[in-house]
């Protein structure tokens, strides 16, 4: 079968490897960030800054140091969040994601063009401030107001994001 003794030597290291290989079973740990889930898996809603938005009051541009940054979650898994802005509608095509915890609050921050957005929200249905989106330098301010729905955004041309306390 073995025509000669290096033929033999390497077959026998092929099948040493290949049953140490398969003896080894990686443990399993589970994550404690997971990375997000795409967001094509949350339902869809409409959102029109003309009809729902409000003058910006709160925030000043990203030059402006802000009054803190909001919790990071390492304390409060319920803070863990993550903000979706896609540039197609129904968070589809290229999206940018955000984790939300450690960011700085009230403070008006810069972002790619986008026409859908989404707050992820890991572990609680409720998220304990407001995110907001807008065009540049956040002019009007169009909260979305529930997490985990992919909202699609009309009526502006949104390149801007904020959290509010």
């Amino acid at each position: 079968m073995f025509n000669s003794p290096l033929a033999l030597f390497v077959s026998t290291a092929l099948f040493l490897t290949g049953v140490a290989s398969a003896a080894r079973v990686p443990a399993s740990v589970p994550d404690p960030n997971p990375a997000p889930v795409l967001p094509t898996t949350f339902p869809f809603s409409n959102l029109d800054i003309r009809t729902a938005s409000r003058p910006n009051t709160t925030l000043t541009s990203a030059s402006h140091q802000s009054t803190s940054p909001i919790p990071d979650g390492s304390d409060t898994p319920a803070l863990l969040a993550f903000l979706w802005l896609c540039e197609g509608t129904d968070c589809g095509g290229e999206c940018s994601v955000t984790n939300l915890g450690g960011i700085q609050a009230n403070e008006c921050t810069q972002n790619n063009p986008f026409v859908s957005a989404m707050i992820q929200q890991v572990v609680a249905p409720v998220t304990p401030y407001e995110v907001v989106v807008g065009p540049r330098q956040c002019p009007q301010l169009l909260v979305l107001p529930a997490p985990n729905e992919c909202f699609n955004l009309s009526g502006a041309f949104f390149e801007a994001y904020a959290v509010i306390e």
